[in-house]
């Protein structure tokens, strides 16, 4: 605004008008681009299995006089039927057992791992009478993590390995809404105390259970002791499409249920986690 000599000098003091385009469309569409720009964000409305795995949570989680939380394995309402898997579980062991023959090492973090698993009550032995009776027998297999300072094998079990209808477990289940934090957010933040320190959930999803009437989709083969047995797995289990959505759902549960007595750990549970590291 203002006014601009012959030149097109604009006199002191005095802001010039930028001029626009002639075409009207093009106006429309540069004032158009302009406030979506400066718009906030509309929220993304949530998908509908997301509400459903959110409403099956809610209704179905609870504690144990301990605290502990016991969950739901979030299996779909319209899930196709699973068929066999106990014969595949029984050929990934095998697979597994004659890698063994080769890494004895392998065979003794493997077996570690496992006999920890059951002392720690996280699986637990699944008497002769409903042997083979499983809805569901998840295969399992090593994963190394070299970087690790303390368990470099870790046992790994394939809810994605399909049954002999075509279909496997993690697709009957729901995924549920992502929790996760950015990254990014937490770690700028984290850069803004003057002292800060960092750790862990051990054994995250292991230390949340699984509900009892669930546990027969979580079955497993493994030798003990030279004998092949069954075992039934008690805790929420890596490798399944739900088990990060319960794991953190778990942990806003927490802040919900205790947040009251705690508030400053309640905002650092809900602000500065990534997956379980604090």
């Amino acid at each position: 605004m203002g006014k601009i000599d012959n030149h097109g000098n604009q006199f002191p003091g005095h802001v010039a008008l930028i001029a626009a385009p002639s075409n009207g469309s093009s106006t429309d569409a540069l004032l158009r681009k302009f406030w979506e720009i400066e718009e906030i964000p509309k929220p993304v409305p949530s998908h509908p299995d997301d509400v459903i795995a959110e409403r099956i949570f809610k209704n179905n989680h609870y504690r144990l006089g301990t605290g502990r939380y016991v969950v739901p394995l979030l299996i779909r309402n319209d899930a196709s039927p699973l068929g066999d898997s106990k014969s595949l579980a029984l050929q990934r062991l095998n697979g597994t057992e004659r890698r063994f023959n080769k890494q004895p090492e392998l065979k003794e973090k493997y077996s570690e791992f496992l006999k920890e698993y059951e002392s720690l009550g996280h699986m637990g032995l699944v008497n002769s009478e409903n042997f083979g009776l499983a809805r569901y027998y998840i295969p399992h297999h090593a994963v190394f993590r070299e970087d690790s300072a303390t368990t470099k094998v870790r046992v790994v079990f394939d809810g994605s390995q399909r049954s002999s209808s075509g279909i496997a477990l993690n697709e009957i289940l729901y995924s549920g809404p992502k929790l996760q934090k950015d990254v990014f957010d937490v770690i700028a933040r984290f850069r803004i105390h003057q002292k800060v320190f960092t750790c862990d959930i051990s054994k995250m999803y292991r230390q949340i259970l699984l509900r009892p009437d669930e546990r027969k989709y979580q079955h497993i083969f493994w030798r003990h002791d030279g004998e092949l047995k069954e075992f039934e797995l008690n805790t929420v289990t890596y490798g399944l499409s739900s088990s990060p959505f319960l794991a953190l759902r778990v942990i806003k549960q927490l802040t919900e249920d205790e947040g009251h007595k705690y508030p400053a750990a309640a905002t650092a549970l809900c602000r500065d986690m990534f997956v379980d590291d604090l």
